[in-house]
């Protein structure tokens, strides 16, 4: 399957705050993404998924937000897949989103990264966690995860104190408890987030009432110590945006995605260059 979008918008906006301007090139992407939720780069290509209700499938899309394929899991229940991220041998699926709190079934979906066959998954649940009972300030929500060395590294959506708690998970099949081993200080809700260790950046993306979306870099990031050399965030100057997904191209490039807000708007695929 091949689905072409190839209409684009190009804007250039220049920063009041200081003296860096961004450009945000603009694509859209087909409908069957308009819960877009995950991003990450693969063979010359991107793979995403959409969240929770949506079918159990991972799609392969080009720059220009041309679907390439479509890989089907009938044997998996997307109950809410939010992000993903890989290694050199692996991909990982986090179907952790817990929108109230109250699930006790969460998970990260094992794939093979050259073949993309299902190899098992990795349960989890947070050890501080003692009630499942329905709350809507969540604390143990996850949309963002990123790989480093030889685990994965949860971010929690915290929509009580709006920032983020991190969370170490083993990339071997099995059930574990997980502990927070550190804290940033986003005044964010983070809804994606990738890592680059060569680089030393992290990025994060994230919104304070749902209605505004902003894209945030730490640089001369070191995960041992969460310390940084400076932090910079900056609003997807966007009406109707959902952003849950992004990308590293390089140190000045980047791509999100964002879902569809209603029937009459498409989901976007976002260049960002600084």
């Amino acid at each position: 399957m091949k689905i072409i979008m190839n209409n684009f918008i190009v804007f250039h906006i220049v920063l009041t705050t200081g003296l860096y301007s961004q450009t945000f090139e603009v694509k859209p992407l087909p409908k069957v993404l308009n819960e877009t939720s995950g991003l990450e780069s693969l063979n010359g290509y991107y793979l995403t998924h959409n969240d929770s209700g949506n079918p159990s499938s991972l799609f392969g899309i080009d720059l220009d937000g041309n679907i390439l394929f479509e890989r089907k899991y009938s044997e998996l229940k997307n109950v809410d897949w939010e992000d993903l991220t890989r290694d050199s041998q692996f991909l990982y699926v986090a179907d952790t989103g817990n929108n109230f709190d109250a699930r006790e079934d969460l998970r990260i979906l094992k794939f093979d990264l050259h073949t993309l066959h299902y190899v098992g998954t990795i349960n989890f649940r947070y050890s501080v966690q003692a009630s499942f009972e329905i709350n809507t300030i969540t604390e143990f929500d996850a949309e963002a995860i990123i790989n480093i060395e030889n685990n994965l590294v949860l971010f929690s959506k915290n929509r009580r104190f709006k920032n983020t708690q991190l969370y170490k998970i083993p990339k071997e099949l099995g059930s574990y408890g997980l502990e927070k081993f550190g804290e940033i200080d986003s005044e964010l809700i983070i809804t994606g987030g990738d890592f680059s260790p060569e680089l030393e950046l992290l990025i994060l993306t994230g919104t304070k009432d749902f209605k505004e979306y902003y894209i945030q870099l730490y640089e001369g990031f070191t995960l041992t110590t969460l310390e940084y050399k400076r932090k910079r965030t900056t609003l997807i100057p966007f009406d109707s945006l959902q952003v849950e997904a992004v990308k590293i191209i390089d140190h000045r490039n980047f791509l999100v995605t964002s879902e569809s807000e209603n029937d009459s708007k498409l989901p976007k695929l976002i260049k960002i260059s600084f």
